[in-house]
C-alpha cells in the first residue's frame, strides 16, 4: 500500500480514502481508521438487563407432576 497526496494505492488500484480501501477489502461498509487500527476501537458497553413488564407478580406455573404410565399387559397366546 502506498500513500498518495490525494489518497492511497493498493495492488495497483487507487482509493480516495482509507474507508474506501477498507470497504473494498472486507466487502462491507467500513471505517478505514478503525479497520486499519489507526484509531482505538471503543470498549463495548455492558448490556443492561431490561426491567420485567407486568404487574409485579411472577406468572403462575402449572403443576406438571404426572403419574407413571401403567405397565403393559403381557401378551399370552
Amino acid at each position: 500500500m502506498s500513500v498518495l497526496e490525494d489518497g492511497f494505492r493498493c495492488d495497483g488500484k487507487e482509493y480516495r480514502s482509507l474507508s474506501a480501501l477498507a470497504t473494498e477489502i472486507c466487502g462491507n461498509s467500513a471505517n478505514g481508521f478503525l479497520w486499519f487500527g489507526l484509531t482505538p476501537r471503543p470498549a463495548p458497553k455492558p448490556k443492561q438487563e431490561k426491567p420485567t413488564k407486568g404487574k409485579g407478580k411472577p406468572a403462575a406455573t402449572k403443576d406438571v407432576t404426572r403419574e407413571p404410565a401403567p405397565a403393559p399387559e403381557s401378551a399370552t397366546a
